[in-house]
């Protein structure tokens, strides 16, 4: 995900002036995050970070606490003040007025090594060891008794349709949000959603794919391999929208049979999922909409909500915003795909997908590159956030 610092220029005889300057800066931005916040155990680490857990003194509210490594950043984005950010902290600024997305509290650029890294707090409790160069801090929100949908998954197995209904919906009317104001998120999966264990509030976490939404194609993948659309696969190229309703499909499919239902290139391209008898025509329908394999033939996030399988729990949302043929074939006449078995994990890729046209499909496993290592329990979940 995209961690960026804020450049810094010095030249001539004013260098020494301006690196005074600046180291006063620096002790004293550090020191200002100390006197705020806690940072306690490790709660996740990857290869853009380490999560904390740990809470603002305050008030003793959890924050999940991110420190980005400065050189593995991959972007920059300017601010209305022009000053440069992480994407991540810039689209969480930009959407900070929308309730269902995990939301930014303070944020630092911390250029000095006394930050504690994921190796050194792993090995010592007192944090005493390596220490990391340098790290852009990254403070959110970290609701009590959550977890990530891939882990809600994994301990309850497939989810009963009206609960995936009430969390469908509220993903789709947060995404809604984020469309009208120009964001497409570009990386929507159970790791990226974080259920509120006692309400059922979800959230989206993780806007290091986000990016501008535009009507062209992208030409840049930045999301989950098991997530991306056929058309990326054989083309190397997507529209956002039709992208982003094709990984709900995968992400409905997850919840409601307990799986993903591709872990292959060749799987996706083809696009023939199997469907467990057990489920409703109304969820197996809406599912063959969503992953339709012509992009054209996807339904909008404005028709998904109008679906026939999503009117009963119409007024159950947490938020309020303001059949067509898509060749998948026919629903397995057996229960197939089972309740709770081993979970697929997801795997992060960006360009190095490989290019593949239709005569070179072959059932190649998906590259599995873990790169998130989680703590057991529902709020350690949450190290899940933005890495």
């Amino acid at each position: 995900m995209a961690k960026l610092v804020m450049k810094m220029f010095a030249c001539g005889s004013t260098s020494k002036k301006f690196t005074s300057k600046s180291k006063t800066a620096e002790k004293n931005n550090e020191q200002g995050f100390h006197k705020k916040y806690c940072v306690k155990q490790v709660i996740g680490n990857g290869g853009f970070g380490t999560v904390y857990a740990g809470y603002r003194r305050s008030d003793e509210m959890p924050v999940a606490i991110k420190f980005a490594k400065k050189d593995k950043t991959m972007g920059w984005m300017k601010d209305d003040d022009g000053q440069s950010l992480p994407r991540e902290v810039y689209y969480l600024q930009r959407l900070r007025h929308i309730d269902g997305i995990v939301h930014l509290l303070d944020h630092y650029d911390e250029k000095s090594s006394s930050f504690p890294d994921a190796k050194s707090t792993r090995r010592s409790s007192s944090g005493s060891g390596p220490v990391s160069r340098g790290s852009y801090v990254i403070v959110m929100e970290r609701p009590t008794n959550s977890q990530d949908l891939f882990d809600y998954i994994t301990q309850h197995g497939s989810l009963q349709e009206d609960e995936a209904r009430g969390f469908l919906r509220q993903i789709v009317e947060t995404l809604v949000a984020m469309h009208a104001e120009g964001v497409v998120h570009r990386d929507v999966k159970d790791e990226n959603v974080l259920v509120d264990l006692q309400t059922g509030r979800v959230r989206l976490i993780d806007f290091g794919s986000a990016t501008e939404l535009k009507d062209t194609d992208y030409e840049d993948f930045d999301g989950t391999r098991v997530y991306s659309p056929p058309e990326w696969m054989l083309h190397r190229q997507y529209r956002a929208l039709p992208a982003t309703v094709w990984s709900l499909g995968v992400l409905l499919y997850d919840m409601v049979c307990g799986d993903i239902p591709f872990t292959n290139d060749a799987d996706i391209i083809k696009a023939t999922p199997k469907l467990p008898s057990r489920l409703s025509e109304g969820v197996v329908n809406l599912i063959r909409r969503l992953l339709s394999v012509q992009p054209e033939d996807r339904p909008s996030l404005e028709q998904i909500l109008d679906d026939p399988w999503m009117r009963p729990s119409r007024e159950t949302s947490l938020q309020s915003v303001c059949s067509v043929d898509s060749g998948i074939a026919d629903c397995v006449a057996d229960d197939s795909v089972s309740e709770i078995a081993p979970r697929t994990n997801n795997s992060t890729v960006s360009q190095d997908c490989i290019m593949l046209t239709v005569s070179d499909v072959v059932d190649e496993p998906v590259r599995n590159t873990e790169d998130l290592t989680l703590s057991d329990g529902p709020v350690d979940s949450l190290g899940a956030l933005s890495l």
